[in-house]
């Protein structure tokens, strides 16, 4: 969707359920429209960056704050010989 006041797309996660009378006629929708934007932005960061560090010919290997690791790229893979699948246990 493109906001009039500023003339940006945003995009939106809508919802809507029909209403009806006491008698069963359709009287309409009542909805709701969630600005998801960021949240869309930050997927698609997301997506880029694991792009960019998958064509890195280096090991990469990335730990969170409990020390598991969260993202092992192919070259690592390659280094220490263990595929990504299995590398879910704490690193000491």
């Amino acid at each position: 969707m493109k906001s009039a006041a500023s003339g940006v797309y945003r995009w939106l996660l809508n919802s809507a359920v029909p209403t009806f009378s006491d008698k069963g006629d359709f009287s309409g929708y009542v909805g709701t429209c969630v600005d998801i934007t960021h949240r869309r932005e930050a997927e698609e960061q997301s997506k880029f960056q694991a792009r960019a560090l998958s064509q890195v010919s280096d090991a990469v290997v990335a730990l969170d704050n409990e020390w598991r690791i969260s993202y092992w790229n192919a070259a690592a893979e390659r280094l220490y010989g263990y595929l990504t699948a299995t590398c879910s246990k704490p690193f000491t």
